[in-house]
């Protein structure tokens, strides 16, 4: 049994982009294929050949040519967000890329952002590496009047506050590969003071240049095989990776009260850092027991109740030694063994440094939705260093079932985990997750009978097209999927744009059929009534409907259901364009352009309302 505390943060929405996966239901499929996503550097980012060498005895060498990488970072939607293209072009693609995964997840929260204007907001994002300003001062091109912002830091939480109308605390926070570990943290507090009603929490990571692969590499932290094998004898460094994530955090009393889609619940967090140690880099065992006890003692849950650890894990000979004796001291009390399974993402997607700790929140909350802990790939052998017996601790090989314990009375306790991330600066940080707590189901829809009304919209026609392509996608896959439901979750909980589409449907069978029917007449721009079958359509269902499409709100006209269940839907689809600096023709180890991705000339409108080293 677990009791809810005043202290509790849900977390009612999430979005990613990780290396393979450019939304968390790819993330996932990923993780439990055991899939490793890490490929050679690609020419998109540099020519990893030029650098190619024994970095101890050559200058300007690497001996990893590898990495694990997002698509597309250099384009950006700049039109729906209002920003003119000489602005975007100025912009550090970190701010847009979160630009971006903001949007998407609100909507996973079923958040109209327009709603959340001039409220007590607050936006705390991890990021690390600001490859792009050196890109720009590499190359010395022209300073632009939005380069100061375009490439500060602080303007990647400050941009998200500023589109939005958000009034909370706005941080951008750099503690290396624990960033956006520290940045929840921050996140979590800022809520249990009340300073914020809502929170956006997360971290970034780019990969743009090979500087850091180069000093990294001569520190011993880079692997020169390629993989990183948390927990194995083959460990031999990790792999540097890019990413993003987001989640959206409210208080459980809260989205209890408000009836929120709940991914999962932070019981509570800690955060130190390792002091004096031999080197600047090198972690401590002692501090990192001491954050993850502080962080279970916050959380006001026992060792014993922890069934998964999502380790930092980066997978250096040294470093996973020290984390497994910093785990085994904070669980010392602890009397059960082999209870506690062992995993790391960084084991399929790389470390994605200041992204490294939303990374693995999310596998997290994955995993509790589905019952299930994916195994942990490249692993064959447990490091010579580590020693797991007569210890809570075992390592996932394979996927399995996330088993539940009971308390001291036979009842059943939440799933519950505790993921970790170390900077290699030594700041250190922990939270618990636990899985969210079981609710009644919800009533019937009052209101509204079938056939029902099925609103889409978008910017632009392009944008449509691929948004009802999303759709059908997704609706393909339903077996449960109550229509009522549906079509109260796309009216309320969804932005509506001037490019509309309406579908009128019974079931789920001709609700694909139609939007069969919509994809094909946007692309000829045929699309100004709406899609119904001749013996589905009822006189003022289809007055309302038409009615929409010219922007009227039907909300008050009886035809759109009462919303008592929320929907994860697919996210929006922008349409990007190329941005980035005008490259010299000469450079050979600059970001070169990915091919130009396709643009409609349609007119956007602006957004409704508005080993000496085993750090890190």
């Amino acid at each position: 049994m677990s009791t809810i505390s005043h202290k509790d943060i849900a977390i009612i929405g999430m979005a990613c982009r990780f290396p393979k996966a450019e939304d968390y239901h790819q993330y996932w499929e990923n993780l439990l294929a055991q899939k490793s996503c890490i490929s050679d550097i690609p020419h998109t980012r540099w020519d990893w050949r030029h650098y190619d060498g024994d970095p101890l005895v050559e200058v300007n060498k690497s001996n990893s040519r590898w990495g694990g990488f997002i698509d597309k970072v250099n384009c950006f939607d700049y039109r729906f967000f209002g920003i003119s293209p000489s602005t975007a072009q100025a912009m550090d693609p970190q701010q847009r890329i979160m630009l971006e995964l903001s949007w998407a997840c609100m909507e996973d929260a079923g958040v109209v952002p327009q709603s959340l204007a001039g409220q007590n907001v607050g936006v705390y994002i991890g990021a690390f590496n600001f490859d792009y300003k050196e890109l720009l001062e590499k190359h010395e091109r022209p300073i632009e009047a939005y380069q100061s912002t375009g490439t500060a830091n602080a303007i990647i939480a400050n941009r998200i506050s500023h589109f939005y109308d958000f009034n909370g605390p706005s941080v951008t926070v750099d503690t290396a590969c624990s960033a956006s570990m520290n940045a929840v943290h921050s996140a979590m507090q800022s809520l249990q003071l009340g300073e914020t009603d809502l929170a956006l929490a997360g971290g970034i990571n780019l990969i743009l240049t090979p500087t850091r692969h180069i000093s990294f590499s001569k520190t011993g932290m880079l692997s020169p095989s390629g993989q990183s094998k948390s927990f194995d004898a083959g460990a031999d460094g990790y792999v540097r990776s890019e990413g993003a994530g987001l989640i959206l955090l409210k208080p459980l009393a809260a989205a209890l009260a408000d009836n929120d889609q709940i991914h999962g619940v932070i019981k509570g967090g800690a955060v130190n850092h390792c002091g004096k140690t031999h080197t600047l880099t090198y972690p401590s065992y002692q501090a990192q027991a001491q954050v993850i006890s502080r962080a279970m003692h916050n959380a006001q849950v026992t060792p014993d109740s922890m069934t998964y650890i999502e380790a930092h894990g980066t997978g250096t000979p040294k470093g996973d030694p020290i984390e497994i004796q910093g785990l085994q001291h904070a669980f010392q009390h602890s009397t059960d063994t082999q209870y506690c399974a062992i995993g790391s993402a960084k084991s399929n997607i790389g470390h994605l440094e200041a992204a490294a700790g939303i990374a693995g929140i999310i596998k997290v909350l994955l995993s509790m939705r589905a019952g299930v802990l994916p195994g942990l790939a490249n692993f064959k052998s447990l490091n010579p260093r580590i020693t797991l017996d007569d210890s809570p601790f075992y390592v996932l090989q394979n996927a399995q079932p996330w088993q539940q314990r009971t308390d001291s009375q036979g009842f059943l306790l939440p799933r519950r985990a505790g993921v970790s991330a170390f900077g290699f600066g030594g700041t250190n940080g922990h939270i618990v997750l636990e899985e969210a707590p079981a609710r009644a189901q919800p009533a019937p829809p009052k209101a509204a009978q079938s056939p029902y009304i099925f609103v889409f919209s978008a910017k632009t026609e392009a944008s449509l097209q691929v948004q009802l392509t999303k759709m059908h996608a997704w609706l393909s896959g339903q077996t449960t999927l109550v229509l009522a439901q549906l079509c109260a979750n796309l009216y309320r909980h969804r932005t509506h744009f001037s490019k509309r589409v309406v579908v009128i449907a019974s079931s789920q069978a001709a609700l694909l059929a139609n939007l069969q029917n919509a994809i094909a007449a946007v692309a000829e721009q045929s699309y100004g009534q709406p899609f119904h079958s001749e013996h589905q359509k009822v006189e003022q269902v289809y007055d309302q409907a038409a009615q929409w499409l010219q922007g009227v709100d039907i909300e008050h006209h009886q035809v759109i259901p009462e919303l008592t269940q929320h929907i994860s839907l697919p996210s929006y689809a922008f349409e990007p364009s190329e941005c980035w600096f005008e490259s010299l023709p000469e450079a050979d180890d600059l970001v070169r352009h990915e091919p130009k991705a396709a643009t409609s000339e349609i007119t956007v409108q602006h957004a409704t309302q508005g080993e000496n080293m085993e750090g890190g």
